[in-house]
């Protein structure tokens, strides 16, 4: 049965457009001969037609209440039904593309299509709750109060890993608070990136609310470099995003924003009175889920010297009882295959790295787990798991690999673990396994946060809460729930109701 390759176009002013760029394709990483989708990439003046038809739907949009853009977001959910539902054909065969495109166990898919409904729960509930503060002033004759108002056209970039939940986490807030979008998903899960506009473009937003174009990096910089995009919400890598961050600064005004989450060097830091059996648990799957190749993936686990060969036995034995290797859409498989053929390629130079040094007895490294490679057909890369004391000039400790590749470093006490943890560049997950509340301390001994678990892993997080990082982890403006105060701005209002003018301060 020959499977249907999708026809990518773009979606300019409620129009459906073939591109005019470079041809580009979206592949199965499972098999990397099946082709999803394919078409055109949007050519530069496609993206500035796009870019015009956001800032010609602006005003119209920005000024329609909440509690009608809140309509829009309950039409999607009507159009999903029950997310609890295990037979829900439509998130289910949602789930199957999102396998099929990045890779993903089915699980996991479905995971995602869940949280992303979440996230338009969140801004559905969001139209006709308070939004401002009334504020106390010197004189009783005036009110001072705020609203916020929306900052404009917003170029949404999102990943390949998370391509339905991350673009509900940045478009959703930015449409509810009044910005106008142009959504560019990731290249490899464009297919997806056009499911979203066509649910959006089914219930009914106005023409030129919501705009997609495909493309890669030249389309994103033609997106992003127009002065009429006034807020740039990106996820994707820390050198993508500071790129994004020096385009934004040579703006002629100095209100626009970038808010990018761009990716990690997550960890786990066992005390020494864990629960070893979940320490190893939390570690496993923080390390290996998504084939290690979530944002808030741990590369690293610090664990007290006198706990480490306990530690080390446990964490064996859990991936070797449960982290299957193979084809996303099998119930039994907990690692699909990496993203692209360069996405595995990266992983294994980082791999060969910890072998040379093993090899030549340097950096104290010790392989426990060798992975394997199957290239063949697909992009697979089995876990590799090793011993390494800590040591911020060896790259594999302080680079985001982007890939199931785990190191075990044991340290003498906290003040080590934190030291350790603060040697890599980023700040975006941090896991703490502790029976006791000496999470507290490690957290507080932190300089740079950005999200704390206690006997977790680093991975699961909730749309209700804020997401996001510090230093090359991101801006320090989550998203999910925090969003919306930042694709906002705060104005206050100062309204005298007396005849006369009294002034603040003494003023005469």
């Amino acid at each position: 049965m020959t499977s249907i390759v999708v026809r990518l176009r773009n979606y300019i002013g409620g129009h459906w457009v073939d591109g005019e760029g470079d041809w580009f394709s979206s592949v199965n990483p499972t098999v990397r001969t099946s082709e999803l989708g394919r078409g055109n990439a949007a050519s530069s003046e496609q993206v500035k037609a796009a870019i015009l038809a956001a800032s010609g739907a602006y005003d119209n949009w920005r000024n329609m209440p909440r509690p009608k853009k809140e309509e829009y977001f309950y039409r999607l959910l009507l159009k999903f039904g029950d997310p609890e539902d295990p037979s829900n054909v439509r998130i289910n065969a949602l789930a199957r593309l999102i396998t099929n495109e990045c890779g993903k166990t089915l699980n996991e898919a479905r995971a995602d299509v869940v949280e992303g409904i979440h996230m338009i729960r969140l801004c559905a509930g969001m139209g006709r709750r308070p939004i401002g503060d009334v504020i106390p002033s010197e004189f009783p004759e005036k009110l001072i109060y705020t609203e916020r108002d929306p900052r404009g056209v917003t170029a949404v970039i999102s990943p390949w890993n998370f391509p339905f939940a991350i673009p509900w986490w940045m478009m959703g807030p930015a449409l509810m608070m009044g910005n106008t979008v142009v959504l560019k998903p990731a290249e490899q899960t464009a297919v997806v990136g056009q499911k979203i506009v066509e649910m959006c473009e089914e219930v009914g937003f106005p023409a030129g609310v919501v705009n997609l174009v495909h493309g890669m990096a030249e389309t994103g910089k033609t997106l992003v470099s127009d002065e009429r995009v006034r807020l740039v919400l990106f996820t994707g890598s820390y050198e993508v995003g500071r790129s994004i961050k020096q385009v934004c600064a040579e703006d002629s005004e100095l209100d626009k924003m970038v808010v990018a989450e761009t990716g990690s060097k997550s960890a786990l830091i066992v005390l020494p009175d864990a629960d070893l059996l979940l320490a190893a648990e939390a570690t496993s799957k923080s390390a290996f889920k998504t084939t290690g190749q979530r944002c808030v993936s741990a590369g690293r686990v610090f664990v007290p010297e006198r706990l480490l060969s306990h530690f080390c036995d446990l964490v064996m034995d859990w991936v070797a009882q449960n982290v299957r290797t193979g084809n996303p859409l099998n119930e039994s498989t907990f690692m699909g295959p990496l993203i692209d053929k360069e996405g595995a390629e990266k992983v294994l130079r980082y791999n060969d790295m910890v072998r040379e040094a093993d090899s030549i007895g340097e950096r104290n490294v010790s392989i426990l787990m060798e992975a394997k490679a199957d290239m063949a057909k697909g992009n697979f890369v089995t876990p590799f798991i090793y011993l390494a004391k800590n040591d911020p000039t060896f790259a594999p400790l302080v680079d985001e690999v982007f890939g199931p590749h785990l190191a075990i470093i044991p340290v003498k006490d906290v003040d080590e673990a934190v030291r350790a943890y603060e040697s890599a560049p980023y700040s975006l997950s941090l896991s703490i396994i502790t029976k006791g509340m000496g999470w507290r301390d490690v957290a507080r001994r932190i300089r740079h946060k950005g999200m704390i678990y206690v006997n977790l892993p680093t991975i699961g997080a909730e749309v209700q809460a804020p997401f996001g990082g510090t230093r090359r982890s991101g801006t320090g403006m989550p998203s999910a729930a925090d969003m919306f105060n930042h694709v906002s701005h705060p104005v206050a209002y100062t309204v005298n109701t007396s005849d006369s003018i009294n002034l603040a301060q003494g003023l005469k």
